[in-house]
């Protein structure tokens, strides 16, 4: 004669169990999306800024190149000049 054992329910899940665990994945989902924005806007900020700092060297750059070039060009012309007036008196 077989015995009558109750086979527990496998495909039973705890209503409640599951409820809390869905409400503490959308805090997390909600969490990541709000640190998900603040980082966009920083790293906006910072590619900004980075911009700024690229346009400033540049600009500086093609000063200092700009007066390294009169400057040599000048000392050359005034030593021509004065080879000249050597050389033609």
């Amino acid at each position: 004669m077989a015995e009558d054992t109750e086979i527990p329910d496998v495909g039973r899940i705890d209503s409640k169990l599951l409820l809390s665990t869905l409400r503490e994945i959308r805090r997390d989902l909600r969490k990541t999306k709000e640190l998900l924005v603040v980082l966009t806007k920083y790293a906006a900020e910072v590619e900004k800024r980075l911009a700024r700092r690229v346009d400033d060297v540049k600009d500086n750059l093609e000063i200092m190149i700009k007066s390294e070039l009169m400057g040599r060009l000048t000392n050359f012309e005034t030593r021509i000049d004065q080879k000249i007036e050597v050389l033609a008196p």
